[in-house]
């Protein structure tokens, strides 16, 4: 989502539509969608107010759950103990 929307304003370069590139993506590297459940909602909710973007909080409520490293070069990420990948 937030690919798709640095896209349309530019910052972030795609090859084809977010949704068909998305698609490949996910298809090439067999990648899985995790839903948003209600469990995210909450945790993310209870995270403690280091970072103030709520997609921002449940991408890592996501990874605290799940036990999952996350795409950023956000630095804000890293004081939530989770794995980043740069």
């Amino acid at each position: 989502m937030k690919s798709a929307s640095k896209s349309e304003k530019n910052k972030l370069f795609l090859p084809a539509q977010p949704s068909d590139w998305f698609s490949a993506v996910l298809d090439h590297h067999d990648i899985e969608v995790l839903p948003l459940t209600l469990d995210v909602c909450i945790h993310s909710t209870e995270l403690p107010a280091i970072h103030a973007d709520p997609c921002d909080r449940m991408i890592i409520a996501v990874a605290q759950l799940h036990n999952l490293p996350v795409v950023t070069t956000d630095p804000v990420f890293s004081q939530y103990g989770i794995s980043i990948i740069s």
